[in-house]
């Protein structure tokens, strides 16, 4: 995937490098992987803003590649609740349960500061969202 110039001229000039950068990463680690046009502008942005974010997005593509358009909706609080009642999944070691619970905080931030970065979450709902 070659890095579409006009993909990174929407971006304010201070992000594009970084922005660039994550899509060589991107390149590199997933060979000629393909963004959702529907979400390309917001995905450039959050990598662009967040480190955190990029590294994030890059350890789980597998999983984010076909659910990218739903970090634009606010996280669901039946999922946390389900999440927080049953962790270790009965006979886990303590190794994966650090591990599901490290992927699902990473992927329960990632979609608030999606929201936040988008402009789509109001300050109330991103408090709410961290508090809980």
């Amino acid at each position: 995937m070659a890095i579409d110039e006009n993909r990174l001229a929407r971006l304010p000039a201070t992000l594009r490098p970084v922005a660039a950068l994550w899509l060589r990463r991107l390149e590199e680690t997933q060979g000629g992987a393909s963004l959702p046009a529907g979400v390309e502008d917001q995905l450039l942005r959050v990598v662009a803003v967040s480190e955190f974010a990029g590294n994030a997005l890059l350890r789980d593509w597998d999983y984010w590649r076909g659910r990218l358009e739903r970090l634009s909706t606010p996280a669901d609080p039946g999922e946390l609740r389900e999440f927080a009642a049953d962790p270790g999944h009965g006979d886990a070691s303590i190794d994966e349960v650090k591990a599901r619970l490290r992927r699902f905080r990473h992927r329960y931030l990632l979609g608030l500061l999606w929201r936040e970065v988008a402009g789509t979450a109001a300050l109330a709902e991103t408090l709410e969202s961290l508090s809980a």
